[in-house]
């Protein structure tokens, strides 16, 4: 398991998001269709649930490419696509 603790500093929000070119290279390393990705998305897996039903999330799931989504147990990382 990667240590995403270290490549995403929580600093109390409740999410981190990166163009997808701008994150950092540990997260850009995960995905799986990288010429596709836009964003890139971590948010702490206690803080998941109150997000959840947001218009964020809504946005995320909403059009007709399913984000890619990888849970590393403490942070909970979304690959959005254009």
């Amino acid at each position: 398991m990667i240590d995403v603790e270290e490549v995403v500093a929580d600093n109390g929000s409740m999410m981190r998001v990166w163009r997808y070119g701008d994150a950092p290279a540990l997260l850009q390393g995960l995905v799986l269709n990288p010429e596709r990705c836009d964003l890139v998305v971590a948010i702490p897996g206690e803080k998941l649930g109150p997000l959840l039903d947001t218009p964020f999330m809504d946005w995320m799931f909403g059009d007709y490419i399913v984000p890619e989504v990888h849970d590393l147990g403490e942070w909970v990382i979304y690959f959005v696509f254009h």
